[in-house]
């Protein structure tokens, strides 16, 4: 959570940070990722890095293959911007989906919440990651919670990772808010690919 927070302060300072977008990915969010996390033991991880990786392969292309969905301009002096048909019930799914997912496979699900923003609720790319660390930020507090009462977290590791995240996360948040939106949906695009391929590489081992 520490290094969602450190990258969080950066994109609320610039004002990308959408409200309503967070409360409400909040309030779906937060039951299905204690759901998600409740259910872990008897739901096989296989299955949901196979559907895992074909999302964000398929997000990654998606980036790679098509132009911007959304601009920037479209955000000045407005935080509202331009909002898609019946775009809480987008949200409300997305947040549904993502919540589960996160608890499952025990992280804040925020490499989903980005391209999911992005794509359905047609954030531009700076404010879509900026609500999905927001977002993540939180829902990773009830699956902690819920995966160490079970026992799933080795904290040693865990604190090793946060110490090196930190200034790793500021410096990705800082680059971000500085780049051109377009160079880095393409960034993006291609690390969502690679992600996503590695994914579907891991599991497909696994099944050997």
């Amino acid at each position: 959570m520490r290094p969602r927070s450190v990258a969080t302060v950066e994109y609320w300072r610039s004002n990308l940070v959408d409200r309503s977008i967070v409360v409400i990915s909040l309030v779906a969010g937060i039951p299905a990722t204690i759901a998600g996390a409740l259910f872990t033991d008897y739901i096989g991880s296989g299955t949901l890095l196979i559907i895992t990786g074909i999302l964000v392969l398929g997000f990654g292309l998606s980036y790679l293959l098509s132009g911007r969905r959304a601009h920037e301009e479209d955000y000045e002096g407005n935080n509202i911007g331009i909002r898609p048909s019946i775009w809480q019930l987008r949200l409300i799914i997305i947040s549904l989906f993502v919540g589960l997912i996160s608890g499952l496979l025990a992280n804040s699900g925020g490499f989903l919440l980005a391209p999911g923003y992005n794509l359905f609720l047609k954030l531009p790319i700076k404010k879509a990651f900026a609500c999905s660390l927001f977002v993540s930020m939180f829902l990773a507090i009830p699956g902690t919670i819920v995966h160490a009462a079970m026992g799933h977290i080795d904290w040693i590791v865990t604190m090793f990772l946060a110490i090196g995240s930190v200034p790793f996360s500021f410096l990705g948040a800082k680059t971000a808010i500085r780049s051109d939106s377009k160079h880095l949906e393409l960034w993006y695009g291609l690390l969502l690919t690679a992600l996503g391929s590695y994914f579907l590489f891991k599991t497909f081992l696994a099944g050997i």
